[in-house]
């Protein structure tokens, strides 16, 4: 029965089974399965239709639920699904397409499927590529790409018989290409005609238009003109159906002119062909064209020569000794020559050559005679009435001789001097300088030396012009005729000088006339410099005005006003040497320069002074001015950029000097946008008593100026011989545009004084600073940093070393990182630095009471180091996490706690604090409680100066604050250092354990507790580390890495090394050495686990009641270097503990 029960629940399982599968076999059924008894019709299989689409309908026959599907877009049911019998409708979109389209629609009822097609026809069409052809007056032959589904003719109207099909059969539902020949046209319209395309069963057509050019025509009736000397008017008649232009070429519009007509198409044209004035006959091409091609035509005209006889020169002076002359004749007719009977004595025709001779040679003989004499001389035409006379004119006997008779002068400033005439008397002769010449040569006076010589002296002034220059200067006797001629000949001036030049006197001004120098401009400026002439523009080199010596008469740069590039330095230098009194102390403004708008290189101006040291004033060359009235920059309105540094340096050596006394601001260089190097103000006085920059308040005037490349160095050195002061200035007002500086920012130096300081107004835009920002001297008004409302980076450090500790770093609220170290020396906190979050290098304070305003530092790259009598605690570093190099304090005075630096975990660098008689109120290193690893060392130094004892760390119990410091990479020293005046160590007197440095397990370098007093000099000099027990709070410490050194301490109740249990290796020496007088130290047996001490010595001595040294026994066993018992209870040698006797024997 068993058996059977489970036969039958098999069965029942299995017959489960296979319904199952059956419903998931006909999942996709909308009938759910039951589909045997479902049929499904359909009323056609085909629908079709035309190109513009529409909506037919087809009937579903069904008892069952059925489905549609449908994948097409043109194609649409109006529904998908449904039950029993239906009316479907099908909408198609009307086809753009040349070709037919179908697509499937699938019913689906149970197990049946129907397909319906749905066809759509092509669209009927004739497409023409282009429509319109234009061709030229040749004609020329038409491809017609013709697309098409139907069959079509192609029609040429009857009228348009100059257009020929070439090729006429025609396929239909293809692309075809018709050639056309369009015959050329002899006509002068243009012509038009039409091709039809049209469908054979239809009215669809396309149309292609054929446009042909007129054959184009420019005819002239007559091509040829032949006109007379004295000109006429020419009428040109032409032919032509275009619109054409007249082209008279450049040379001959001076003697042909185009008649303008009224008419709107010249059919005539007239031109008016001047008299001729030249000798040649001449020749013009008057070209007719079509403006729109290259059809031309050309009109000849011809215009006969003027008959003319010239001589070139046509009177000549000859002396009484006769000389021979040359005559140039131009001509181009025949002449004879005609020399009247009373000359041909005297006068000789040398060469003759008939009609043709172009240069004739006459010999005047000598004039034996003591009068002057005359000769005409006729050049006429044989057949005609055109003539020229050539005078001759000779000199008497007598005659003036000069000593020489041409000069050829350059082109700058000279003098002519002992020009040699054979008189005595300067009042015989009249000097005749040519009236065009009166402006450059002028006489300059005469001299004689013998009774027969007369001297003459002129003088020629420099040539502006770029072109040579010629006079004649005639010397005439007052009582005859008798003269002679000085010709001068003088050089061009050069628009460009190569070379350095220096200038000197006002012979080298006035000789200066270039527009360019390549090389370097020195003007000694003893003088006014006006003479320069404004000639120049440009100096590929330096300008350089110097002024050594008195000179009160440089008062403007008058002279260089078109001067628009020093491509170079321009160095403005006063150097008064002593017995010089007054330099340039008319110059009161840049006035004359309105032209220059670019320095490349520096912009410098330098006024030193040399008066007398002396504190008594009042005597002759005992003081030096320079620069005294110099108030602005005026003049350098158009100065937009210098690529150098701009530098102002005022020194006076002398007592009771002045230098640039009246210099207020920087008004005259609104216009200065960049400086690419520094921006300077350097001032160096003897004393209180000299005067120097001593107005100068503010910037004003350098409004726009955006960048400075280099450094803005305000007063930036100093020195203890020299006063270093700007009285007046307050604020940096002026500045208001500067974004940036490139380098550093430096005001004042130690020995600087800027009393008037008071604020940083002015420098509200700038947002960087290159490298470092200085700020240091005295400045007693200054309350804060206010004025630096956008200032975000210093690249390198920030300095502030004030003299008076209630300025406030207010003002610098924006400063986000220091790149380089940041050093505050005077301000009572650090508020204004909150959102500081980055020091690229140090942290160092001085002589600040607060750490409050700086929380956002999280680790500081370099150094954090302290020196402060007012310090309290770190409370404002809570963020500081790191500090990448040393932690070092100096001078706790009043300092209690490290509360604030709960965050700090690491410290890469030296854990020190130092001070003679300070950091006697902090009792542990409670804030330090997240400290982990000190990669230096740590050290507590307490070190005496000359007449303070070393007296520090009196009330620090313990360690306890560094209770997670894990290692110390360095040495740990507590230690007292006194010098021999100070005579007393006194420092750690309350300090009783180690307790604090639980998780302590290594020391990289040594272990040290020491004082280094001399007890046999100074026997109660020391009391350091008088409460000092045992090692306790070490002992988890496992390696020291360099020596252990217990010495000379007043270890009065230190009893053992307990604590150091778990010390193992000590990578150099031991040296244990107690006060006699103490009787300390009684055990070391901490040292049982020492396994290693690899250094050269062991050394324990005055251990008074030491006695037991069985402890070392282990490490001795590996240690081979030397030991030292000494002064001990018990000094035993190293074989003996080694042999068991490391204590006394009972």
């Amino acid at each position: 029965m068993k058996r059977l029960f489970v036969f039958l629940a098999c069965l029942m399982s299995l017959a489960i089974f296979s319904c199952s599968d059956s419903k998931d076999d006909n999942g996709d059924d909308p009938n759910g399965g039951n589909s045997s008894n479902i049929t499904l019709e359909l009323s056609t299989t085909d629908i079709v239709f035309e190109a513009g689409g529409g909506e037919k309908e087809f009937y579903i026959t069904c008892n069952g639920d059925w489905t549609i599907t449908n994948t097409s877009q043109w194609c649409k049911t109006d529904i998908t699904s449904g039950n029993g019998n239906a009316t479907i409708s099908i909408t198609v979109n009307p086809s753009e397409l040349y070709d037919d389209q179908n697509t499937n629609i699938t019913v689906k009822a149970g197990t049946n499927t129907k397909i319906l097609t749905v066809t759509q026809k092509k669209k009927d069409a004739i497409l023409l590529t282009k429509d319109k052809y234009d061709l030229p007056t040749t004609g020329g032959d038409i491809t017609v790409e013709v697309k098409s589904n139907i069959t079509y003719t192609t029609t040429i109207p009857q009228e348009f018989n100059w257009i020929k099909q070439a090729d006429s059969k025609s396929r239909a539902l293809e692309t075809k290409n018709l050639n056309f020949k369009i015959e050329a046209n002899p006509n002068m319209d243009k012509r038009e005609g039409f091709i039809i395309f049209k469908d054979n069963a239809s009215e669809l057509a396309d149309t292609v238009h054929i446009y042909q050019a007129q054959k184009d025509e420019l005819i002239l009736t007559q091509d040829t003109y032949n006109v007379p000397a004295k000109g006429e008017t020419i009428n040109v008649e032409l032919k032509t159906n275009i619109d054409y232009e007249v082209i008279i070429p450049e040379d001959a519009k001076e003697w042909i002119e185009q008649l303008v007509s009224r008419a709107s198409r010249v059919d005539k044209l007239s031109f008016t062909i001047l008299e001729s004035t030249i000798y040649d006959e001449r020749q013009a091409e008057i070209i007719i064209k079509d403006k729109n091609s290259d059809l031309a035509d050309t009109l000849h005209v011809i215009q006969k020569q003027v008959d003319a006889i010239i001589l070139s020169q046509d009177k000549y002076e000859i002396s009484s000794a006769g000389e021979t002359i040359s005559v140039e004749i131009q001509h181009n007719i025949q002449y004879e020559v005609i020399i009247p009977d009373t000359v041909s004595s005297w006068v000789k025709l040398i060469q003759s050559r008939a009609i043709q001779a172009s240069k004739l040679n006459f010999n005047v003989l000598e004039n034996k005679n003591y009068k002057d004499r005359n000769a005409r001389i006729i050049f006429k035409k044989k057949d005609g009435d055109i003539s020229d006379t050539l005078y001759i004119q000779q000199q008497q006997r007598k005659k003036i001789i000069l000593s020489q008779k041409t000069f050829n002068l350059p082109a700058t400033y000279s003098r002519i001097s002992n020009v040699e005439i054979n008189g005595n008397n300067i009042s015989y002769y009249d000097i005749i300088i040519p009236q065009d010449a009166q402006s450059w040569i002028k006489q300059n006076g005469w001299g004689s030396s013998t009774v027969l010589n007369l001297y003459l002296n002129f003088v020629v002034e420099a040539n502006p012009m770029n072109e040579s220059r010629k006079s004649i200067i005639v010397i005439k006797e007052k009582s005859t005729s008798l003269t002679d001629t000085l010709i001068i000949n003088q050089d061009a001036m050069p628009e460009v000088y190569t070379g350095d030049l220096i200038l000197q006197g006002v012979e080298d001004l006035k000789n200066f006339k270039y527009k360019k120098i390549i090389g370097n401009l020195t003007i000694k400026a003893n003088t006014s410099i006006e003479e320069l002439g404004n000639t120049l523009e440009e100096i590929e080199g330096d300008l350089i005005i110097e002024g050594k010596y008195d000179n009160n008469t440089f008062s403007s740069f008058e002279g260089l006003s078109n001067l628009k590039i020093i491509n170079g330095n321009f160095k403005l230098i006063v150097d008064r040497p002593r017995g010089a009194r007054n330099g340039m102390n008319n110059l009161s403004s840049f006035v004359g320069l309105e032209s220059l708008e670019i320095i490349t290189g520096n912009f410098e101006i330098t006024s030193i002074t040399s008066g007398s040291s002396s504190s008594r004033p009042g005597y002759s060359g005992e003081c030096s001015y320079a620069l005294t009235k110099l108030e602005s920059f005026k003049g350098l309105e158009k100065l937009k950029s210098i690529g150098g540094s701009f530098r102002i340096t005022s020194t006076t050596h002398g007592s009771w000097d002045s230098s640039m006394n009246k210099l207020k601001n920087f008004e005259g260089l609104e216009n200065l946008e960049t400086i690419g190097g520094n921006l300077e103000i350097i001032s160096y006085k003897k004393n209180e008593t000299t005067f120097a920059l001593d107005v100068l308040s503010s910037f004003k005037g350098l409004d726009k100026l955006q960048q400075i490349g280099g450094s803005l160095n305000f007063l930036p050195s100093s020195s203890a011989e020299y006063y270093v002061s700007l009285p007046a200035f307050s604020s940096f007002e002026g500045l208001g545009n500067l974004k940036s500086i490139g380098e550093s920012f430096r005001i004042g130096d130690y020995y600087t004084s800027l009393e008037s300081f008071s604020s940083f107004t002015g420098m509200e835009k700038l947002e960087y600073i290159g490298n470092n920002f200085i700020v240091r001297g005295q400045t007693p008004n200054l309350a804060s940093f206010s004025g630096f409302t956008n200032l975000h980076t210093i690249a390198g450090d920030l300095e502030i070393y004030l003299s008076k500790g209630g300025t406030s770093l207010q003002g610098l609220d924006n400063l986000q990182s220091v790149g380089g170290t940041l050093n505050i020396r005077g301000s009572a906190n650090l508020k204004g630095l909150g959102k500081l979050n980055n020091i690229g290098k140090d942290f160092i304070i001085n002589s600040v009471s607060s750490f409050e305003g700086i929380g956002n530092i999280t680790t500081i790259k370099g150094d954090l180091s302290i020196q402060s009598y007012d310090l309290t605690s770190f409370k404002g570093l809570e963020s500081l996490s790191s500090i990448e190099g040393d932690f070092i304090m100096k001078d706790g005075r009043d300092f209690e706690s490290f509360e604030g630096l709960n965050n700090l975990k690491t410290i890469k660098g030296n854990f020190e604090l130092q001070s003679s008689q300070m950091f006697n109120k902090f009792t542990s290193f409670e804030g330090l409680n997240n400290l982990q690893v000190i990669d230096g060392s740590f050290k507590l130094t307490a070190i005496s100066s000359t007449v303070h004892y070393a007296s520090s760390f009196n009330a620090l119990e313990s360690f306890k604050g560094l209770n997670n410091l894990e290692r110390i990479g360095g040495s740990m020293e507590l230690t007292s250092t006194i010098v021999e005046q100070a005579k007393v160590s006194s420092s750690f007197k309350s300090l009783a354990s180690f307790r604090g440095l639980d998780k302590l397990t290594s020391i990289g370098g040594n272990l040290i507790l020491s004082c280094n007093d001399n007890p046999a000099q100074y026997p109660t000099s020391c009391t350091s580390f008088t409460a000092l027990q045992s090692c306790e709070g070490l002992n988890h410490l496992e390696i020291i890495g360099g020596s252990l050194i217990f010495k000379a301490g007043y270890f009065k109740v230190f009893e053992s090394f307990n604590g150091l249990e778990n010390l193992k290796i000590i990578g150099s020496n031991i040296c244990i050495k107690m006060d006699q007088l103490t009787r300390s130290l009684s055990s070391i047996h901490a040292f049982n686990s020492l396994q290693q001490v690899n250094g050269e010595e062991i050394s324990i001595k005055d251990c008074v009641i030491l006695k037991d040294f069985t402890p070392l026994q282990n490490v001795l066993q590996t240690f081979n270097g030397t030991f030292i018992t000494e002064g001990n209870g018990y000094n035993p040698t190293k074989e003996q503990i080694l042999n068991g006797q490391g204590k006394p024997q009972e």
